[in-house]
This record gives structure tokens, C-alpha cells and sequence, in this order.
């Protein structure tokens, strides 16, 4: 029984999911400056072009709009764009409700790099550019620590494309000791299967 569980093929090696990880919040932090600047400047356009009795209405019609979009933009891309590592695939997804979905083998990269966005050595986030043989080319955009995940995604597509040795048992291997061993016999005296 022993022997016909060592001479069946082996299945291949599943997926497993190596990371995950989604578009990082640090990389809104110079629009959320941006955002600040500008209510500083609603609120001194108000004081200054409004009327008075207008000042508090026009403020927050302004400010609220302001930080409106930017709350929508944020999470557009904080809940929205997610990326996904296995041992064999990249996944990427864009999008809340209809979400597109790219999946790259790791065999077809040919190239990994990080590109620095505003801020991002203080910040710790960038934007990993995957190459494929294919030409095309994807951008996972505001990845936390870029550097790890690009060596990452470069080391799996190298282990992926080398050619991995299976594993053959000849029969001229097997030790001859092994072959003339007597079957073990059972305590009653009949011979056990091997």
C-alpha cells in the first residue's frame, strides 16, 4: 500500500496567496494639504467678498464641497483598488461596483521597478511598474513599503520561470538490499503484504 502512494504523480503545486494589499491612505496626503490650503483660502475669500450675512452659508457650501470630493476620491481609491500576490498570479482590481479585474502570470514579467510619488520617502508609499513579455504594462499605484513588494513580485516571476526538476525514481536506484528482502511475516506465520 506503501508503494502505491509513493508511485502515483504527485498533483501540482497550488496557489497560495504570498500578499495582499490595497492603495495605500498615506498616498492622499498631499491632496489632504492641498484641501487644507484651500479651505484657508475659502475662509479668507469668504471674509473678504461676502457679505456678512452671507459669510457662514458661502464658507460651508464652499468647504463642504471641497472636502466632499475629496472624501469621495479618497475612497474611491483606499476601498477601491485592491492587489492581490499568489505563487503563480498578480491580481489587480479597480473599482466599487463594477469592479475591472487584471491577473498577470508571473511567468510573463520581464521587468519590476518602482516609481517615487510626491512625498514618498517620507511617507513610505510608491508605485510599483510590472513589465510583461507581452509588452503591456501595469502600475499598481500607492503601495506601502514599494520596494519590498517589487522585490517580492521580481523574486516569485524569477522562481516561476525556472524549470523545476520532478522528481523520477528508476528502478536501477533502488537499493538491491531493499529488493531481496524477505516479506515480514505476521505473529500467526503468514507473510504480510508489503
Amino acid at each position: 500500500m506503501d508503494d502505491e502512494f509513493h508511485s502515483r504523480p504527485r498533483p501540482a503545486a497550488q496557489e497560495v496567496d504570498v500578499w495582499w494589499g490595497a492603495y495605500s491612505g498615506w498616498t492622499l496626503l498631499p491632496s489632504l494639504v492641498v484641501c487644507v490650503v484651500l479651505t484657508g483660502a475659502i475662509v479668507w475669500g469668504t471674509w473678504t467678498f461676502v457679505e456678512r450675512r452671507n459669510v457662514q452659508w458661502t464658507f460651508w457650501s464652499l468647504a463642504g464641497l471641497l472636502w466632499l470630493l475629496q472624501l469621495v476620491r479618497g475612497s474611491r481609491r483606499v476601498f477601491g483598488i485592491n492587489y492581490r500576490l499568489t505563487s503563480k498570479r498578480l491580481f489587480i482590481e479597480h473599482g466599487h461596483w463594477r469592479p475591472r479585474r487584471v491577473w498577470v502570470n508571473l511567468a510573463d514579467i520581464v521587468e519590476v521597478s518602482v516609481r517615487p510619488v510626491p512625498w514618498g520617502a517620507w511617507t513610505g508609499v510608491g508605485a510599483v511598474v510590472v513589465r510583461t513579455d507581452q509588452g503591456k504594462r501595469h502600475v499598481l499605484k500607492g503601495v506601502y513599503r514599494p520596494q519590498e513588494v517589487a522585490g517580492l513580485i521580481r523574486g516569485l516571476s524569477e522562481h516561476v520561470r525556472e524549470p523545476q526538476p520532478t522528481p523520477v525514481l528508476r528502478v536501477d536506484e533502488v537499493p538491491v538490499s531493499r529488493l531481496a528482502e524477505p516479506a515480514p511475516a505476521a505473529p500467526d506465520g503468514h507473510e504480510l503484504p508489503r
